[in-house]
C-alpha cells in the first residue's frame, strides 16, 4: 500500500505541473499576439509619420528648387537682351546658369528619388550649400544686366547731348540767348 501512496503523489505533481505550464503557454501566447498587433500598429504608425516627413520635406525642395530655376530663367532672358555687353561676358553667364540649372534638375530627381531620411536631409541642405544661385549666380547676372543697361542709358545720353548740342548751335547762330542752355548741356555732360 505504500506503494500506491507514493506513486500517487509524483503523478499529482505531474498533472499540476503540466496544468500550470498549459495555462502559462496559453497565456503568453495571448499575451504575445496582443502585443504584437500593438506593436504592429505602432511600427505602422511610425512608417506612416515617416512618409509623411520625407514628402513633405521633397515638396518643400522642390518648391526651392522651382524657385532657382525659374529665377535663373528670368536671368537668362535678361542676358539675352543685353547689348553693350561683350559676347564672352554674356556667353560665361548663360553658361553658368544653364550648368546650374541642369544641376538643380538633378537634385530635384534626386531629392524625389530619396528614401532615406538622412539622405534627404543632407540633399535638401546642398540646394543652399552647394548650388550657390541667390548668393553668386544671380547677383553676377544682375550686375552684368545693369551694367549693359548702364551702358545703353550712357550711349543714349551721348547720342542725345549730340542732337542737344547741334540744336544749340544752331538757336545761338540765329540769335538767341542760349546761355542757360549751355549751363545745362555742360551739367549734362558732366
Amino acid at each position: 500500500m505504500k506503494k500506491i501512496k507514493i506513486s500517487i503523489l509524483p503523478v499529482a505533481v505531474i498533472s499540476i505541473a503540466f496544468s500550470a505550464t498549459s495555462a502559462f503557454a496559453i497565456s503568453t501566447t495571448v499575451g504575445l499576439s496582443a502585443g504584437t498587433n500593438t506593436s504592429t500598429a505602432r511600427v505602422d504608425k511610425v512608417a506612416a509619420a515617416l512618409v509623411t516627413r520625407i514628402q513633405t520635406a521633397q515638396s518643400r525642395a522642390t518648391q526651392e528648387i522651382d524657385r532657382r530655376v525659374t529665377a535663373m530663367n528670368a536671368l537668362l532672358g535678361k542676358v539675352s537682351v543685353m547689348v553693350r555687353v561683350s559676347a564672352g561676358e554674356k556667353a560665361s553667364i548663360s553658361n553658368t546658369v544653364s550648368t546650374q540649372i541642369v544641376a538643380m534638375s538633378a537634385l530635384k530627381t534626386k531629392i524625389l528619388a530619396d528614401t532615406d531620411i538622412a539622405t534627404l536631409k543632407t540633399d535638401i541642405k546642398s540646394i543652399t550649400d552647394s548650388y550657390r544661385i541667390f548668393m553668386l549666380v544671380i547677383p553676377q547676372g544682375n550686375v552684368l544686366a545693369t551694367a549693359d543697361a548702364m551702358n545703353q542709358t550712357a550711349d543714349t545720353l551721348t547720342a542725345l547731348g549730340t542732337k542737344l548740342q547741334t540744336r544749340i548751335i544752331a538757336a545761338q547762330t540765329a540769335g538767341t540767348d542760349v546761355s542757360s542752355m549751355t549751363a545745362l548741356m555742360t551739367d549734362m555732360n558732366t
